[in-house]
């Protein structure tokens, strides 16, 4: 990518935090577990729905008047009246365990105006991360959206939305697809872990990012309780293994 990727010089990190389903720690760890593991400059913006205590290097903008709800302010990232320079995003339900380099290079090497993961389950991205160059490609999914012509593609939410239109647009071939093995699911890898655990542990290896969705969250893990309830429902035939997977690892990057 040229001297206008997200990842020369300083780097501009994102991200979007409304409502009340994380606390602010989630946002807190996010921004610690990217010093860690940035080796260049980086500044941090939050859009968020309302003032947050968290740290001061943490820049926060509000985003209450935009309008939209939960994961569709991502939606709104597109826009350039809103973020004219790259930037590269990352949700707080994800969990660094290790330098960004590798990722890092994988953004360069693809040299696309937007990269990121294919979805775990579905057939679109998953927006969990992002490398986002402002163009005219990425102002037509902001501008789509604002017509809303097809809500249908919204069905699984923002990233759904994006898939969908660049899909319609015939410009599905200018996405960038970050390398699988660099960004893994927690409940994948842990159902993973109890069938071929030597698998798993490879896979964890080679990994950058760990991303959770749905339940567990990265605080249900640490609370064993909770980590035991959630693996009960998901598991009710090992619970406990569930229950522990990976505890003393995340408490170990997630701080």
């Amino acid at each position: 990518m040229d001297k206008l990727s997200p990842m020369s010089e300083e780097i501009h990190v994102v991200t979007v935090m409304t409502g009340d389903k994380y606390g602010d720690e989630y946002l807190n760890r996010l921004y610690n577990m990217v010093e860690r593991n940035l080796d260049q400059p980086f500044r941090f913006t939050v859009f968020t729905d309302r003032s947050r205590p968290v740290s001061p290097k943490i820049h926060q903008v509000d985003c209450s008047a935009w309008g939209l709800s939960g994961w569709f302010n991502k939606l709104r990232l597109f826009d350039r009246e809103i973020l004219p320079e790259p930037f590269l995003f990352f949700d707080v339900t994800l969990v660094i365990m290790r330098p960004l380099k590798p990722l890092l290079d994988n953004i360069r090497e693809l040299g696309k105006d937007i990269c990121s993961r294919r979805d775990f389950r579905h057939d679109e991205i998953n927006s969990c991360i992002m490398a986002v160059r402002p163009s005219e490609l990425t102002q037509s999914i902001w501008e789509a959206y604002q017509k809303f012509e097809h809500p249908e593609d919204a069905d699984h939410g923002d990233q759904s939305f994006t898939y969908h239109t660049l899909r319609r647009q015939g410009k599905l071939d200018e996405l960038g697809y970050l390398d699988p093995a660099l960004i893994l699911s927690y409940r994948h890898l842990r159902r993973l872990a109890h069938e071929d655990p030597r698998a798993a542990q490879e896979q964890l290896k080679n990994a950058v990012v760990l991303k959770f969705h749905g339940t567990p969250k990265m605080s249900d893990v640490l609370s064993p309780l909770r980590a035991l309830r959630y693996s009960y429902l998901k598991a009710p035939l090992r619970p406990l293994s569930f229950a522990g997977y990976l505890r003393k690892e995340i408490a170990e990057w997630w701080r």
